[in-house]
Order: structure tokens, then sequence, then C-alpha cells
């Protein structure tokens, strides 16, 4: 008898065992097919978000080096720690954004002042219930303004702190234009078109007598309102809140700042292609018209970071998964079929006795499982096309639950000791995936499986590859 008809007999014969070998071929083969479509659906995912979001690098002055700093009087008894390094001007800015790639910037500025009306009164601001600071003099009454070049590409704009309710976003061309929350303009009775002045003082300004006269007449162009929840405490201050926060053009805030710096805080650039980033960071670098001793330059992906989180948790949950199901599968291959194995020892002796060798009766052994193998992973591509979609939303559900939210960090403005204040992000992520089972996946699964099947039928054997044919006999009887 032929061996293919021996093998063909033994699992028409052995139909229970052919069954389960079946069902443990479809399950793992499911599962990883289905797996490896979801990790490369959550790739191609986090490649359109990083379209999306585009990419960048954030240019600012280097306050790390306290050499640049030095101790200057600022009048009535008062010193300030003042940084002499060089500024981040508009002229540096531009030199950077006309690098080969740079397709443009967003400046920003931030710094705290006072907002008052026309006829000089302070401005009411929303305070904070139970902080130390809600009757403190200095603190009670001021705000953070911040400059932008287009405040339609600020973070807190892009990464969902705020939305745009009433009026228009500040462009380059604007000048002493603003921004206001919704419940600054509600408590003292503002609208668009509307003016009132934002100043400095000397205890602003650290006792910087003519710093602190600075001040600029503004009018509202738009309206915004909060679109996320602030963590408060008895240690925060009204200019930390979003309800107390005015956002302008940044060449305004340049000249009210001045006493601080004599440019921006930092720059936002924009890159062509986000491919080529590190490229590019690299020819900025170059420039040998600016001193980089004064300057650091990173990238600039911290709304892609966020919104990419959950696709990220979930390509290393997927790939876990895979590892985990492929170790248990190839385990339980080899259990049984060593169980199986020692099982047919009966059937070995007479094949041994009739002069068929040990290698024909492995190979034996061997197509017998590939043939329930084929027919298994065959239909598992089917079956891994129907569960891979729900599969896939399904946990990228669950891990952006489990996602922790993202917060900007605070940062510490070293030319006037000023800490930035938090602004939580509320990014939009990733909620579903388009998975798609190809023809490739299947053959690479295929060829792994196939790969780890003759692994498992090889180790499966090794009792029968010990067996002497005196002693494989010997134990039939």
């Amino acid at each position: 008898m032929g061996a293919m008809k021996r093998t063909v007999r033994y699992l028409t014969r052995k139909w229970k065992k052919s069954i389960l070998l079946f069902a443990i071929f479809l399950v793992v083969g499911t599962l990883v097919i289905s797996g490896i479509s979801i990790q490369s659906a959550s790739e191609q995912a986090a490649t359109n978000l990083r379209r999306s979001f585009g990419g960048g690098f954030v240019m600012k002055e280097d306050h790390s080096d306290q050499s640049k700093f030095e101790r200057r009087d600022v009048g009535n008894g008062s010193y300030a720690m003042v940084y002499t390094g060089e500024s981040l001007t508009k002229e540096i800015a531009d030199k950077v954004a006309s690098v080969p790639g740079v397709s443009g910037y967003n400046a920003e500025n931030i710094g705290p002042a006072n907002l008052k009306t026309m006829e000089g009164d302070y401005l009411e601001l929303k305070s904070i219930e139970g902080s130390m600071f809600a009757n403190e003099p200095v603190l009670s009454k001021q705000a953070n303004i911040y400059g932008y070049t287009n405040t339609q590409e600020a973070d807190m704009f892009t990464g969902g702190s705020i939305e745009l309710i009433e009026g228009r976003q500040i462009t380059p061309k604007d000048q002493n234009a603003v921004l206001i929350h919704k419940e600054l303009a509600e408590k003292n009775g503002l609208k668009l078109g509307d003016q009132f002045i934002i100043a400095m003082n000397s205890q602003i300004t650290g006792g910087d007598e003519e710093g602190g006269k600075l001040k600029e007449t503004v009018t509202i162009v738009g309206i915004f309102d909060s679109k996320v929840s602030q963590q408060v405490s008895v240690f925060s201050t009204p200019g930390e809140l979003l309800e107390n926060t005015v956002l302008m053009d940044v060449e305004t805030s340049v000249k009210l700042l001045s006493w601080s710096s004599a440019g921006y805080y930092k720059v936002h650039y924009r890159v062509n292609d986000p491919a080529e980033l590190n490229n590019i960071m690299q020819e900025v670098k170059k420039l040998n018209s600016i001193d980089w001793s004064c300057y650091s330059i990173s990238t600039d992906n911290k709304t892609y970071e966020v919104a990419t989180t959950p696709l990220d948790n979930l390509s290393g949950l997927i790939t876990t998964l895979i590892i985990i199901i492929t170790i248990i599968g190839v385990a339980v291959l080899i259990l049984l079929l060593t169980m199986w194995t020692k099982s047919r020892t009966h059937e070995s002796g007479i094949l041994l006795s009739l002069g068929i060798g040990k290698f024909k009766i492995i190979m034996q052994h061997m197509a017998e499982v590939f043939i329930i193998a084929i027919l298994s992973f065959g239909i598992s591509f089917f079956t891994s096309s129907a569960v891979a979609q729900g599969l896939g939303n399904t946990l990228l559900g669950d891990t952006s639950q489990s996602s922790t939210p993202q917060n900007t960090q605070l940062e510490e403005d070293g030319s006037f000791g000023y800490t930035l204040p938090e602004t939580p992000m509320n990014v939009d992520t990733a909620t579903e995936l388009s998975v798609t089972v190809v023809p490739q996946t299947f053959l690479w699964v295929f060829g792994i499986g196939g790969l780890l099947t003759v692994v498992a039928v090889l180790a499966a054997s090794v009792p029968l590859f010990r067996l002497k044919p005196k002693q494989l006999l010997a134990k039939m009887s």
C-alpha cells in the first residue's frame, strides 16, 4: 500500500483525531492571521494620522546654560536674572524657515499680564475657590497671554483644549488682535470688536519700572470656549485657567514681554515631508549664521503621539497575543502528536517489519498533519476575514479606554522664572480600523505555520527515532 493511501486511510479511520487537529489549526490560524491583519491596519492608521497631523520641529532659546544669565539691578533695591544670549527673533525664525523642506512656522510667546478696561479698571477674572492666592493682590489679578503667528495652529486648538465659537482666528496680518474666553467675555460684558488694555506692572516684571509701564490696547476678534476640564488645587493661580487666558498676535506679545526677552518663547516649524524631518533638522543645524549654543531644536510630534497612543498600545497587545497563541499552539500540537505517535507503536512496528524505513514513516506522519494544516489554514483565511474587523475595533476600544489621558508638561521659562501652566489635551484618536486580510498575510502565516508543523512532527517523532527496529518490534509484544 502506497504512503499516500496509508495517509488518507489513517485520517479517515481516526476521524476524531483529525477533527481535533483541524480545530487546533483553524483556531490558531484564524487568530494569528487576524492578529497580523489588525497590526497592519493599526500601522496604516498611524501612518494616516502622521499625514493628518503633519510633522515638524520646535526651536526655542536654550536657558539651561546659566552662564548666559546675569544679575541686573532693576531699581528699588530689586534684582533680576536676565538672559543675555541671542533672542529668538523674527530674523532668526525666518532664517530657519528658508531651509529647503521647511514649509512655514508658528511663533509662540507666553507671559503674565494684567487685563484692564479702557478706563484702567481691572477686568474680572475667574477665581479658584479655596486657592491660597484668591485674595493675593498681584496673582489674583494676573492672567496669561499667549502670542501666536497663527492661533489656528496653537496647541490649545490643535490639541482640542479649546474651540472657537465666535469671530475668527488670528493671522500673521493681525496687529493688537486677541481671542478671549467666553466666560471672561460674559463676566465683563465684552463682545466682538470691543477693546481693552493688556498691561504690565513692576511686580510682574520683577521690579523693572520701565517694563512695568508697558501696555497695549487690543481688539477682540474672536471668542473661544473650553473643551476640557482643568485640575486645580489650593496652589493654583487664576492665571493658570483657560478662562483667564488671552490669545493674541505674536508681535504685540513681543512688545509687551520685551522686558523679559527681545524675541519669541519658541517657534513651531512645519515640514513638507514628515519622513524627512530628521534630515531637515540636521540641515537647520548647519546654519552658521545662528549661534546654536543659544538655541535648542526638537521634534514637534506631541499631538501625534497622543493620538496614536491607543494604536501603539494595540500594536503591543497584538504582538504579545500572536506570540502567546503561537507558543501555546505549537506546545499543544507537539503534546498531541507525541501522544498519538506513542499510540501508533504497533503500526510503526508493522511498517518496519515490512521494510518501510523510519524516514518514510515520519514522512507519512508529516503528510497527515500537512493535509489537515492545508485545509484548516485555507479555511482560516475566510474565518479571519470575518473575525478581524470586529476583533480589531473591540481591542482598539479597550486600549483607548485604558490609555492614560495625556497632558502637556509644566515647563520653566528661565528668562523670567515663570512656570508655564499645564494645558490638558483632548486629541481625537482613531476609533475604528479598516482591517483587510490579504493573501500575503495568509502565505506568510502558512509558511511559518508549515515550518512550525515540521518542528512539531519531528519533536513528536523523537521516541520513534530513538528506538531501534528490534526495540520497536519488542514493544509490539
